[in-house]
């Protein structure tokens, strides 16, 4: 049961929309979609046709942080990892009571 619970309220982050600046709608999924394929071009990043600045990339954490402070879970990010070239953060998702 709590397993469904947890299952159900990452589907529900990585389905969250955000407007950017341009207007366009991107959802945490495509974010990470294109994060985890990029390619590296030059000493910049190459994000597939996905235009994303170095400051989206970071405060996506933060992003998925509030997502779930609205549906009541907290994310507990103490094994937090800036490794560059990488995603940088791993989620555990913990329910509040």
């Amino acid at each position: 049961m709590v397993q469904e619970r947890q299952q159900e309220i990452v589907n529900k982050l990585l389905n969250y929309m955000d407007t950017l600046e341009d207007g366009s709608e991107v959802s945490t999924w495509d974010l990470m979609d294109e994060v985890f394929n990029y390619q590296r071009f030059n000493d910049g990043y190459c994000f597939n046709d996905f235009k994303i600045s170095e400051e989206e990339f970071i405060s996506l954490d933060s992003l998925l942080k509030e997502s779930a402070m609205k549906e009541g879970f907290f994310i507990d990010d103490s094994i937090y990892q800036d490794v560059i070239g990488a995603f940088p953060f791993s989620l555990t998702f913990v329910v509040r009571k």
